[in-house]
């Protein structure tokens, strides 16, 4: 059957999400998330460049730091998975995503919602498998450890008003959703063309309601 309108506007963001994620190195992706009135007064933004602009300091400023290994290539990939998290989380809420003649995602549902931040962290994990895995494993661990603390346990309690024993259920629920999202995304990932199958896994993953039903 062909594909509705929303599963090929859902491909084509994607799309261009997964191009955005690919044209540039993960490092610089971090960096470059910043506000301009930050940027402005030349304050340090992301946790890379606050741990690059300590490395600098003077010797009896920075060496205590050294020697406790705050500036190891572990903690900079974990700096790095932070910022990337909130490239990811910043992504996920563009407008356009749930602009009914666009995305057309129901913004009203908290599982489509954490769908969508789920999907650009697949994609950033796209993306780090051209990547040495001694250069990535505590970036993408950082990631997807707040992911989950954040915006799945954290979002549930505060914003969806769930009990703890209520939020760990539901956490489980997500997590086994999530795995079966980019499971499926990275077989239609292989496909030729790939657009139409991711389109319909997003239609299955993101856009069924809470009964399996289709829009």
């Amino acid at each position: 059957a062909a594909l509705g309108p929303r599963s090929m506007v859902a491909a084509t963001s994607a799309a261009r999400a997964f191009r955005a994620v690919r044209a540039r190195p993960l490092l610089a992706a971090a960096r470059q998330l910043r506000t301009t009135q930050s940027s402005a007064a030349g304050a340090p933004v992301t946790m890379v460049e606050r741990l690059e602009q300590m490395s600098v300091l003077p010797w009896h400023r920075s060496g205590p730091m050294r020697l406790a290994g705050m500036f190891s290539e572990k903690q900079f990939q974990c700096a790095a998975g932070e910022d990337l998290h909130r490239l990811c989380v910043k992504r996920a809420s563009d407008s356009s995503i749930y602009a009914p003649t666009m995305g057309a995602v129901d913004e009203e549902r908290f599982f489509a919602r954490f769908q969508v931040k789920g999907l650009h962290c697949w994609l950033v994990h796209v993306r780090l498998r051209e990547m040495a895995r001694s250069k990535c494993e505590h970036l993408f661990n950082e990631l997807m450890e707040r992911l989950w603390e954040y915006d799945a346990m954290r979002d549930i309690v505060e914003h969806e008003g769930l009990e703890l024993l209520q939020a760990l259920k539901y956490q489980k629920e997500l997590q086994l959703s999530w795995h079966g999202l980019v499971q499926s995304l990275d077989i239609a990932l292989q496909s030729e063309p790939p657009r139409e199958a991711m389109a319909e896994v997003l239609l299955r993953n993101v856009y069924a309601g809470p009964d399996g039903d289709l829009p």
